[in-house]
């Protein structure tokens, strides 16, 4: 049989957490943490406090601890990654084109080709900016990029910078999903780093041959390359353009995003 609690047997509220499942005697049961009063119980013994340290070895975790839950909850995802996402900037003669980019590893800066380079209508590298620069939040200090190499397909480019203590943004290691909530950080029109929120109306759909996430986050000219952030706070994806119709934008998926520093990485250790 199956013994589950529906309510706090210590304050009586009915916002409880499974902690763990654990079997005895052919029985199943369940260890709570009550999130108004932070009690621990179980459904074998009810009122008995219940330890997790001595739950039975059998035991499987169900869900993190309220604590946990709590400090998810109340996470902050721009301070997260404030410190890892940079303005860009790259000229071509008396033209200066700007977006955004991010800390992809140590030593590296992601964005989008179009942000650095000129691309044909056949997808083909046309020019890189001899001049390729960028800034960190709330910084003046100018930090020149060095191009390593691109995908003209995707729209992703890999800049070098030398600077010192730099925080790689952290990637999730799961797509997101359709309805999720998103977050842009970036260069929005090319006014400095701010965040944008909204959904994911289409996890995948194919443009022009090639696959976007769709978003109705409202990013502007200047987003271009910035990280598409998920609620835990981890890159899901990389802004790339705007349909010019309102609630509709573009990011490159994760996939696509990870196939090509995992390319990137190989040419640099060549």
């Amino acid at each position: 049989m199956v013994f589950k609690c529906d309510k706090c047997e210590i304050c009586g509220s009915e916002e409880i957490v499974e902690l763990v499942e654990y079997e005895k005697d052919g029985n199943t049961f369940y260890g709570y943490q009550c999130r108004s009063c932070f009690g621990e119980f179980n459904s074998e013994s009810k009122l008995r406090v219940f330890n997790l340290k001595n739950a039975p070895k059998t035991a499987v975790k169900k869900a993190k601890a309220v604590v946990e839950i709590e400090k998810e909850e109340n996470l902050n995802v721009f301070d997260k990654n404030r410190d890892s996402v940079v303005t860009v900037g790259a000229t071509y003669g008396d033209e200066i084109s700007t977006g955004s980019g991010f800390i992809c590893m140590d030593g590296y800066v992601l964005t989008n080709l179009h942000c650095v380079g000129k691309v044909s209508a056949d997808k083909k590298i046309e020019n890189i900016s001899n001049f390729i620069y960028c800034k960190f939040y709330k910084q003046s200090q100018m930090y020149t990029l060095e191009f390593v190499t691109a995908d003209p397909k995707k729209d992703l480019a890999l800049l070098k910078i030398e600077a010192e203590n730099l925080k790689p943004a952290e990637f999730s290691d799961k797509a997101v999903r359709t309805g999720e909530h998103i977050y842009a950080i970036g260069n929005s029109a090319g006014k400095g780093l701010c965040i944008i929120d909204g959904l994911v109306s289409d996890e995948l759909r194919k443009v022009n041959d090639e696959e976007f996430i769709v978003i109705t986050a409202n990013t502007l000219p200047g987003n271009s390359g910035g990280p598409l952030i998920g609620d835990d706070g981890k890159v899901v994806g990389v802004v790339v353009a705007d349909s010019g119709k309102l609630g509709i934008n573009y990011a490159i998926p994760l996939e696509a995003v990870k196939e090509f520093l995992e390319r990137a990485k190989e040419e640099i250790a060549e």
